[in-house]
């Protein structure tokens, strides 16, 4: 490339086009696109996030920012599914994976210029403590209100199907859960966790004035509201061990007794501990999800294979067909093993996982690893980032950030900087 087209491609632009691709994924996400305009195409692609991610991806490899293990790592994958969807389905499927899987692991790959990272790092910040605002109050107001949003937009149709029924569902059985403009209890407590992990790593590498005690309480109740019994599992350790307070002893005390009185409410009566009751008078905990795993290590059922799958949403259709009808198929690593295979599941979670985690434990990043394991915990409790929609997309982009703020911190650190945190928590 030669050096006009390199120097067009300047810290606004790069800026532009990150926090456009951060706002295609979260703020247009599919429930909210498909409320302003529900259409086929809408459902299958996020248009908007391949103009806006295309084109990130697109300067970066002019400025030839795009880590090469990563991105050969991403077109080994990408051939071999492709070559595997053959005869499986249409031209539809292809779209789907290359928009909703290989953008986004090209993402993961993408190395900020030293200059630049910064300044994009914080208007990320900053767009997302609004996002997240905003969703929270929202949700905050649902609930005071009785559930009086979510259930308008069921009964007007702005919901599916298939939201409109569990919102009706649970509210005829006095059970809340936040279902939100932008996705469902366990896609919104997934922003929850985000914007904890984000905000405190923020505030740890540079120093951000954020109210720690604030985002910590912010997050307890926004978990409280979407009803995870898993996110707020992994939430409330996570605020345990990743945390700035200087007196820890003190800060766990408090944090415990600010539970304690939380739990007491209605907000925690009416809807975990209600869902609980329910699973142990069911006698089914996961509510469904571990019993595909049972009947396939009794033998019930085929296993996957290891070079190829049934393609893009197989595993649903095998759950449902072949498992006695059963629709929770919900731990993404079975549903990739279905869809392509064990094999490419493997090189799936090397790059979403293993690459990022090695990075972070080669720059003593501890803080980061972290956030980022506990992040990638939850996500591979639900089925969110292995329906082909804007899931991974979110996850990949975080991920990017993540790595990129790891190598950042450790420049800082070969500079002598002072910085909170080197080598411990």
């Amino acid at each position: 490339m030669n050096g006009y087209s390199i120097n067009i491609i300047t810290r606004k632009t790069l800026t532009f086009l990150f926090i456009g691709t951060a706002i295609t994924l979260f703020v247009f996400c599919i429930p909210a696109r498909t409320m302003l305009l529900s259409n086929k195409i809408n459902e299958a692609i996020n248009v908007l996030y391949f103009v806006f991610g295309g084109s990130l991806l697109l300067a970066c490899l002019v400025k030839q920012r795009l880590e090469i293990l990563n991105t050969l790592l991403t077109a080994a994958l990408t051939a071999a599914i492709v070559i595997g969807l053959v005869g499986r389905g249409g031209l539809g499927q292809y779209v789907v994976f290359i928009i909703t899987m290989t953008m986004p692991f090209l993402m993961i790959g993408i190395r900020i210029p030293e200059d630049d990272f910064e300044h994009i790092f914080q208007c990320f910040i900053k767009f997302y403590n609004i996002f997240a605002c905003i969703f929270l109050l929202i949700g905050i107001i649902d609930y005071i209100s009785n559930a009086s949003i979510q259930l308008y937009l069921a009964s007007h149709h702005y919901y599916n199907s298939v939201f409109s029924m569990m919102v009706n569902g649970e509210h005829s059985f006095h059970i809340y859960r936040y279902y939100s403009f932008f996705g469902h209890p366990l896609d919104n407590a997934w922003y929850v966790l985000l914007f904890y992990v984000l905000n405190i790593l923020n505030s740890r590498y540079y120093q951000a004035h954020i109210n720690d005690i604030l985002v910590t309480v912010l997050s307890v109740i926004g978990l409280l509201i979407c009803g995870s019994r898993a996110a707020l599992v992994i939430g409330l350790v996570l605020f345990l061990i990743l945390n700035n307070r200087r007196n820890k002893p003190l800060y766990v005390i408090a944090f415990t007794a600010f539970c304690g009185v939380l739990f007491t409410t209605s907000i925690f009566k009416d809807n975990l501990l209600k869902r609980f009751n329910y699973s142990i008078s069911a006698g089914n905990f996961s509510w469904g999800r571990n019993e595909i795993i049972v009947r396939l290590l009794k033998g019930f059922a085929d296993p996957p294979s290891i070079l190829t799958g049934g393609g893009l949403g197989y595993s649903r259709y095998f759950a449902k067909m072949e498992i006695s009808k059963i629709t929770n198929f919900e731990y993404p690593f079975m549903m990739f093993a279905y869809d392509f295979g064990i094999l490419w599941t493997i090189l799936i979670y090397v790059i979403i996982m293993a690459y990022p985690a090695i990075i972070f434990l080669k720059n003593r990043t501890y803080s980061i690893l972290i956030g980022f394991l506990f992040l990638m915990a939850y996500l591979n409790t639900n089925n969110g980032i292995s329906n082909y929609n804007d899931s991974m997309g979110q996850m990949c982009f975080v991920i990017m950030m993540l790595i990129n703020l790891s190598y950042a911190v450790k420049r800082k650190h070969q500079r002598g900087m002072k910085i909170e945190e080197a080598d411990n928590v």
